[in-house]
């Protein structure tokens, strides 16, 4: 009797059959680890700034720039009416 030590055989068809696939695969893989930094830094930010009151520089809002008062007086003046008979 036999016993066989892999309950699944290895299949080939999961392999990369040319560059593209390579290429699909290594982005694919770098994409995933991309992800969990943002995750853990998302962690982290958030530990720091609840549980030890303490947030990180980089979520602080900027000081205002040159262009924001600008911005900010076109958004507050209000628009005309308008009329569909004028």
């Amino acid at each position: 009797m036999q016993i066989n030590p892999s309950p699944t055989p290895h299949n080939s068809d999961d392999a990369p059959r040319n560059w593209l696939d390579v290429a699909i695969v290594r982005l694919g893989n770098v994409l995933s680890l991309m992800f969990i930094a943002t995750a853990l830094i998302s962690f982290y930010e958030v530990v720091m700034r609840y549980a030890f009151n303490a947030p990180t520089i980089w979520c602080m809002k900027p000081p205002p720039s040159s262009a924001e008062p600008c911005l900010s007086s076109v958004a507050s003046t209000p628009l005309p009416p308008i009329s569909m008979f004028a």
